[in-house]
């Protein structure tokens, strides 16, 4: 692959839907059968300025309940799960 067709980095965090770098959301991002009776799932890519504030909050305070887990979600506009899964995986 040349420099030319190279993907942007992507940052991957967890499954449920996935964004682009951009934050627009990705069409037929949602989990899927894979053929063999398993769940498959695209991951979550979070723009810089998602993962900033994650990350911001995450400094400050490790563990949310879930009305915190809501009130970032819609300030950063992300589902509550996707909050909840970045924290267990950042933890």
């Amino acid at each position: 692959m040349t420099t030319q067709q190279r993907r942007p980095t992507l940052i991957a965090t967890s499954p449920i839907e996935n964004t682009s770098a951009t934050g627009g959301r990705v069409q037929g991002a949602r989990c899927h059968g894979n053929g063999s009776g398993g769940r498959s799932c695209s991951r979550t890519v979070f723009t810089r300025t998602q993962l900033d504030a994650l990350e911001e909050r995450f400094r400050r305070q490790s563990f949310l309940s879930r009305e915190e887990r809501i009130e970032l979600a819609q300030e950063i506009r992300v589902t509550e799960r996707q909050i909840l899964i970045w924290f267990q995986n950042r933890r």
